[in-house]
Order: C-alpha cells, then sequence, then structure tokens
C-alpha cells in the first residue's frame, strides 16, 4: 500500500494507456484520486473518448513519474457509476471548480483499478532501487535476470554490470534484482549460456 500512497498522493498525475477500436494505443493524463484495499479510483466524464476506449477494452497501463522515482501499472478498470464521486471531491478539492455544479457532475463515472500488477523504480537511489508489487489476485511474478547452475563464476557479468547488482556468495553468483536496471548486458557477455531472462 506504500506504493500505492506515494502513486496517488505524491505523483497524483498519470499517463494512461488505453486501445481504441482499432487497437492503436492512445495515451492521456489521468488524475488518481484515491486507494484503498480494493484498488486505485480515479474518474472520467461518460462522453470522453477516454471512457468509450475503457468501455470496448478494459485493460490500461500507467506511468507516473516525479524527481527520477516512476511508477507503473497494468491491470483492469472496473466502472463503480457515481457513488464516490462526493468522497472523490471532498479528497481532492480542486475538482470542484472543474465541475462546479451538482448538474455537470452528472457527467461523471468512477473506475477502480484493480487485478494488478506493477512496479515502483527510483533512478536517484544509489544503487538504483525496483520493486514489484501486486493488486487483488494477481500473483506477484518473477521477472528480469537471474543465473542458471550452468555459471562458472568467471566474472565477466561481473566486469560489465553498471550497477555492479551481481553478488559472488558461498552459492555461486547471483543477481540482485532490487538493484538491477535489466539492461541485459551480463546476458550478452556470459560465455556458459548461465543468465537467463524472462517472466515466471
Amino acid at each position: 500500500m506504500h506504493y500505492l500512497s506515494i502513486l496517488v498522493h505524491e505523483m497524483h498525475t498519470s499517463i494512461m494507456a488505453t486501445v481504441d477500436e482499432q487497437h492503436h494505443p492512445v495515451t492521456c493524463a489521468i488524475d488518481l484520486m484515491d486507494y484503498d484495499d480494493q484498488g486505485i479510483y480515479f474518474l472520467t466524464a461518460k462522453g470522453k473518448s477516454f471512457y468509450t476506449r475503457l468501455k470496448h477494452c478494459p485493460y490500461l497501463s500507467l506511468s507516473a513519474l516525479q524527481d527520477q522515482r516512476c511508477i507503473s501499472l497494468q491491470g483492469e478498470a472496473r466502472e463503480l457509476g457515481n457513488e464516490r464521486i462526493p468522497d472523490l471531491f471532498a479528497k481532492n478539492p480542486y475538482m470542484y471548480t472543474i465541475y462546479p455544479t451538482e448538474s455537470s457532475r452528472e457527467a461523471l463515472t468512477v473506475f477502480v483499478i484493480e487485478n494488478a500488477s506493477g512496479e515502483y523504480f527510483d533512478l536517484a537511489a544509489r544503487p538504483i532501487f525496483r520493486e514489484r508489487f501486486t493488486l487483488g489476485q494477481v500473483p506477484l511474478a518473477k521477472e528480469g535476470y537471474w543465473i542458471n547452475d550452468r555459471c562458472r563464476q568467471c566474472g565477466q557479468c561481473l566486469m560489465v554490470c553498471p550497477q555492479q547488482c551481481i553478488l559472488t556468495t558461498d552459492q555461486g553468483m547471483r543477481i540482485e534484482a532490487s538493484h538491477c536496471l535489466h539492461c541485459g548486458r551480463c546476458l550478452e557477455v556470459c560465455p556458459y549460456d548461465a543468465v537467463e531472462k524472462g517472466r515466471e
């Protein structure tokens, strides 16, 4: 929930990607209004093309950035209607100037992003820091690079890693996933095919 708090309260505005009826990607800026155990809440007007795209295909991807920190999220948006609008306006009072009357707010509807996977990525940290997280029923997947049992500890990967996140341990070489840039240099230089890339 810590990353959701950063996403909603500190970053707040995200760039969301959806697809249109021709399956072309389209992005737009969307403010994230609130979060809880169920997911992340945002609203939009039912007359907007963004709303039409969400109704056509509810899957979306978003990114938000602040001070070299980025949070990305991929998941499904479910329409809730207008019941939460008073609460979201109370928590985001600038919305009263955009939709000043109750009549104008009838154009709005609320969505929740649930069953999603995401990643926090901090390029300002030294070494860089990244961590994956999930919402809802989505399992946390292992993603990135790792070293298998074909490793002969030749050290080629150590010499090219820009973050020096490959460690030598009693059990062999290990990539510190939380500090890995995913640049792929270790995989390129390994003479034993001991570095793997993927998701599981």
